[in-house]
């Protein structure tokens, strides 16, 4: 692997400033030099798209609203979203949604997910 993980970023995600008009905010390569760590901020005026490695974990893709970026706990951005909630969220069905948002309806979610 020549490329480090910022470069390859940059370009499996150069759609994002070519097709929705994102900019990138920060980059940051790994402060020990290995190759598969780094951090990539993406943002429009609505959208912040967060792209981080640390070298011996999975990369994180996290997405949310930009003016909600600033609220961060326990050093947690608070309102961003792993890509794979959003995904999971988008190939749910109707029906499993509505368990899901449901506090009320435990039997109905209980008959879906069982």
């Amino acid at each position: 692997m020549d490329k480090t993980f910022v470069e390859m970023v940059k370009v499996y995600f150069e759609f994002l400033m070519r097709d929705y008009g994102f900019e990138i905010l920060s980059v940051v390569e790994s402060p020990r030099n290995y190759l598969w760590e780094g951090r990539v901020v993406y943002a429009t005026k609505a959208t912040y798209v967060f792209i981080e490695c640390t070298r011996g974990e999975f990369p994180s893709f996290d997405i949310g609203r930009t003016k909600d970026v600033g609220v961060v706990v326990n050093s947690k951005r608070k309102y961003l979203l792993p890509f794979h909630l959003v995904y999971e969220y988008m190939v749910t069905t109707d029906d499993e949604k509505k368990g899901i948002m449901s506090f009320v309806d435990r039997e109905h979610t209980k008959k879906i997910f069982t």
